[in-house]
């Protein structure tokens, strides 16, 4: 699925609502303001947009991570001849006891 880069987003969502402010200022003959807020409102909804999306990104990369720590964990453990289930000690589980199964 294609998905729009940051870039992509800091620049459309600005132009597009400056063109609707620059028509709207000819309609209404504000002058420059309502396409100079527009613009403005455009580009930090732009910026948030981007912002918590590279946050999001962030956050399933962390989970991901920890998924694949653990499958390695339980990997080695196999290789081992370790039961799985049980947690070991470097594990986030380890200590929980019947809770964390």
């Amino acid at each position: 699925m294609w998905r729009a880069h940051g870039g992509f987003d800091l620049v459309v969502a600005p132009v597009m609502l400056a063109v609707v402010g620059l028509w709207l200022d000819r309609r209404v003959g504000t002058g420059p303001w309502l396409m100079l807020g527009l613009l403005a409102f455009g580009a930090v909804g732009a910026a948030l947009k981007v912002y918590y999306d590279f946050r999001r990104a962030m956050q399933r990369a962390t989970a991901d991570r920890a998924a694949a720590a653990e499958l390695r964990r339980q990997a080695r453990d196999l290789a081992a001849g370790l039961d799985p289930a049980v947690p070991g000690p470097g594990s986030p589980r380890a200590g929980l006891g019947e809770v964390g199964r």
